[in-house]
């Protein structure tokens, strides 16, 4: 058993231009997202949240922290911070099902138009790990960024761990 010639899937590619979500940018590349939350809390936010989302220190923040799926296969933990203020009630939601960009855009009236992100490479802590079931140490890209509305207003500050194993990220280069 084992033995033979075996075709892995083409790797999920995120264009680092666009403003879409995880599942409609999986989607919209012919795989089938999914998610497993593995927290949803409302907290305080700290320095670097209130940072990010413009808003005084202690404002309080929907954090999310899910498992990411391509194709039922885990390859991302993404973990987000939503300011509470302009989305009472969004803990209501069940995020394992339904899209966050979704529910803001839908629900908030909320849509993302642009956004700063920064990547970087990191190795995967025990937790990351275990979640993404891989072993502890193995590499991984990381990326962060926060993401505006239409009126240049931060509505989204969010961290991620994604597997190269499964997703490549990828940009356009233009002449200026």
């Amino acid at each position: 058993m084992g033995s033979g010639t075996f075709v892995a899937p083409p790797k999920f590619v995120g264009n680092l231009q666009d403003v879409y979500g995880f599942s409609e940018s999986v989607r919209l590349a012919g795989r089938v997202p999914g998610s497993r939350v593995v927290f949803a809390v409302i907290q305080e936010s700290d320095k670097s949240i209130s940072r990010k989302l413009r808003v005084p220190l202690g404002t309080s923040v929907y954090a999310l922290r899910r498992v990411r799926l391509i194709d039922g296969i885990p390859c991302s933990i993404e973990t987000v911070f939503i300011n509470m203020e302009r989305c009472a009630g969004i803990e209501q939601h069940d995020f394992s099902r339904e899209p966050l960009f979704d529910v803001l855009r839908w629900e908030y009236g909320i849509k993302a138009v642009s956004g700063d992100e920064k990547i970087s490479v990191t190795t995967l802590d025990a937790d990351e790990a275990e979640l993404l079931e891989m072993e502890e140490g193995h590499p991984a890209f990381y990326k962060s960024g926060v993401v505006f509305d239409e009126n240049g207003d931060p509505f989204e500050y969010y961290r991620t761990v994604a597997l190269s194993e499964y997703i490549r990220y990828a940009t356009e280069m233009t002449a200026r």
